[in-house]
């Protein structure tokens, strides 16, 4: 009777994202490990490899740190009676040529370990705003190195996941750094060829003089038997109705006045590859900083060809989040006469507690009376041009009570769209539900 193969021993994953925190483990060939003891794991590590008290885990960890400090591999052979060993330890490293994260294998000294897994380490400078990466990462992706980048705005990073559900979480590490702050999470990444990508992303802030800001190591974990999550039906559906009506949607990170997540297709007149900072003038950015959803107005967004573009943005408040520091924000070109629709007995989406006072986002004339750059991309077609109006705005729009906007959307009578957890309803289908009403009549 034969006995099965053992499996082979993977290699072990320990980030080194922050010198003040002790390294932990956060994978194990496939698997994920969240931030387990490095100690605990060596031990286990040299039990496997039946070295008994001959090596001790106080001796692989002193490598493991070696392999940190200098960015250098080590090779360290084990020899117990006939039993020879290797201990093999790799540095993976960041945009800075330090070291996010020490992999190590612990086996025969003649059994040539597996192939280790992809991984690489980004940072998030908070001054900037901006992801720095390596060309690993988008090697990782199946991205040439002739069109990688080295750093790009947040906003623009989370379009290498095709399915990624806990960027609240990310925003709450990134934006709110507190000391020793750190966070686990998956996502699924789309490669050039086309086949789905499981990656985990490890995450640990800091504030020191290498970085303000984060830490992060970014592992392929993708294997046979694993199965990404795919974007779900729902997640599909809005991507590909806010892609046909050209609509324009994205996450507005209040405080600063940055976009930090596009829910949509970014719009194509704004330059998406400048620094969050960079693309508003000072004082529209500072108008900005100020909003409170519900909010609207006008400023300048800088475009491909280095000018910039008068822009419409209509604020729609984030439930979901504390403080107002996240808003839903829809974006329309100025210079194209087809934007927004007015709409008789809505007087906006100034209500509530602004209802009296002067929005900071209100319309600048100045800013309305730029021209759009001279070879700026043409504006989108007229159905991309659509508001979303929040269940708080239908209401009055339709003059009915709230219990009645409810019972048509139960009904079917009123269609809508959910984004997240929050349930809009369009221009369009508000027009439909009344020509429904009218040829009733």
């Amino acid at each position: 009777m034969q006995t099965a193969n053992p499996k082979p021993t993977p290699w072990t994953m320990i980030e080194t994202l922050d010198p003040a925190a002790s390294p932990t483990v956060v994978s194990s060939g496939d698997s994920t490990r969240e931030f387990t003891s490095t100690h605990r794991v060596l031990e286990r590590a040299i039990n496997n490899a039946q070295l008994g008290t001959y090596v001790t885990a106080d001796d692989l960890y002193r490598h493991i740190i070696a392999v940190r400090d200098r960015s250098e591999p080590i090779d360290w052979p084990i020899r117990k009676d006939k039993h020879h060993c290797i201990f093999r330890a790799l540095p993976v490293l960041g945009p800075n040529e330090q070291v996010h994260g020490v992999r190590f294998w612990l086996g025969p000294a003649d059994l040539e370990p597996p192939e280790p897994r992809r991984a690489t380490g980004v940072v998030w400078d908070l001054a900037s705003r901006m992801v720095r990466l390596t060309p690993d990462c988008t090697r990782m992706a199946g991205i040439s190195d002739a069109i990688f980048v080295p750093e790009v705005p947040l906003a623009t990073f989370w379009r290498y996941a095709s399915r990624f559900d806990d960027h609240e979480a990310v925003f709450n590490l990134l934006y709110r750094p507190k000391e020793h702050a750190r966070l686990q999470t998956m996502g699924t990444v789309r490669h050039a060829d086309n086949r789905e990508m499981l990656w985990q992303a490890t995450i640990r802030t800091r504030h020191d003089s290498h970085t303000i800001g984060a830490w992060g190591l970014l592992e392929d974990l993708t294997s046979d038997t694993s199965r990404p999550p795919t974007a779900t039906l729902e997640q599909q559906g809005l991507r590909e109705y806010l892609r046909s009506a050209g609509t324009y949607l994205g996450v507005v990170h209040i405080p600063d006045g940055t976009i930090v997540h596009w829910l949509s297709d970014p719009p194509p007149w704004f330059d998406c590859t400048r620094s969050p900072d960079e693309l508003f003038p000072p004082e529209d950015h500072a108008r900005l900083t100020t909003a409170v959803a519900p909010d609207e107005g006008v400023v300048r967004v800088l475009n491909p060809d280095s000018g910039y573009t008068p822009t419409k943005i209509v604020l729609s408040p984030y439930r979901g989040c504390r403080n107002n520091r996240l808003a839903i924000g829809q974006f329309f070109r100025v210079d194209d006469n087809r934007g927004p629709r007015p709409r008789q007995g809505c007087t906006g989406v100034h209500h509530g507690r602004r209802a009296h006072t002067k929005p900071s986002l209100d319309v600048d004339p100045n800013v309305r009376e730029q021209p759009p750059a001279e070879h700026d991309t043409p504006g989108p077609p007229s159905a991309g041009h659509e508001r979303l109006h929040t269940l708080a705005e239908v209401p009055r729009i339709l003059r009915v009570s709230r219990t009645t906007v409810f019972e048509l959307l139960a009904s079917g009578a009123l269609p809508s769209i959910r984004i997240g957890s929050r349930r809009f309803v369009t221009d369009s289908q508000i027009d439909d539900y009344l020509s429904s009403l009218k040829r009733q009549q």
